[in-house]
């Protein structure tokens, strides 16, 4: 099943990814979570795009969603320093990305906001051992609406009949959501407000569905929230709720391009720390 998976990837995709294409993030919001939460992970899995006729001088980078902005300015940047080499992106949710590497997609580095991605992959020796390094932090928001009146500054304010429909990453695969489902059970709060919970396939679609006033609320990454200047912030989830939010980095195994390799994620723990403290990364 997992080659048939990877084998239709490969045949959707007839462009090169240079500033990163991935799941679509303007689907409309009309599927609660409970459904699309057993949706089969073929379905979800041939959404993305690999780069068809990458050079050898071009190095593959799959990076979690909330990465897109700042990593789009950290490519100029390599590729100034390295203009005989590209960068070829493709971001998604960190758990989506990591299958699509179980697969055998054709990645040689592999940044997720959860350094569980990372850890699993290395346990089935798919990530360079001693390659994985951690290059920034964040924190977990709650939103809502730029012209929602509804006064929204606590968990419990969420309960109230008014708030109907609250969008969360999918916990199985979006970071994001995974840090949601963990801070709403530290509160105990998590049974009362699953019932209004609809599901984002990255924390971009997350961001995305409140931006366009499809729900009353959502959980989110701080820096994604700073990157909309159609919601706003209505609380910060304490971050002793959930598990620390790190972002981490890892060579893949498979790759050729080894020093290549190499070489970007130096950048990205140098060079490439001050471009993700511009966009609000810890």
């Amino acid at each position: 099943m997992s080659k048939n998976v990877y084998q239709i990837t490969r045949s959707i995709s007839s462009f090169l990814v240079a500033t990163g294409v991935t799941t679509p993030l303007a689907t409309p919001l009309a599927t609660p979570l409970a459904t699309l939460i057993t949706l089969p992970i073929l379905t979800v899995a041939s959404c993305f795009f690999f780069p068809s006729h990458s050079q050898a001088s071009d190095l593959i980078v799959s990076a979690s969603a909330s990465l897109k902005d700042a990593f789009i300015e950290i490519k100029n940047e390599f590729e100034k320093e390295n203009p005989q080499h590209k960068l070829l992106y493709n971001f998604a949710a960190g758990g989506l990305l990591r299958i699509q590497i179980e697969q055998g997609a054709p990645v040689d580095v592999f940044a997720s906001a959860a350094v569980s991605d990372l850890e699993l992959l290395k346990k089935k020796s798919a990530i360079v051992e001693n390659s994985i390094v951690r290059f920034a932090s964040n924190k977990l928001v709650a939103i809502v609406p730029l012209s929602q009146k509804e006064n929204c500054k606590t968990l419990d304010d969420l309960k109230k009949s008014t708030v109907k429909r609250i969008a969360v990453g999918n916990p199985n695969t979006v970071p994001a959501g995974k840090y949601t489902e963990e801070s709403l059970a530290h509160f105990a709060i998590l049974t009362a407000l699953k019932p209004k919970f609809v599901f984002g396939e990255n924390v971009r679609q997350v961001l995305d569905y409140t931006e366009r006033n499809e729900v009353d609320a959502a959980f989110v990454f701080a820096t994604d929230a700073m990157q909309s200047k159609t919601v706003k912030t209505a609380f910060v989830l304490d971050s002793r709720s959930h598990s620390p939010i790190i972002y981490s980095a890892g060579i893949v195994a498979r790759t050729k391009k080894n020093e290549l390799a190499k070489t970007f994620v130096s950048f990205l723990t140098h060079r490439g720390k001050y471009i993700l403290t511009k966009y609000g990364f810890e």
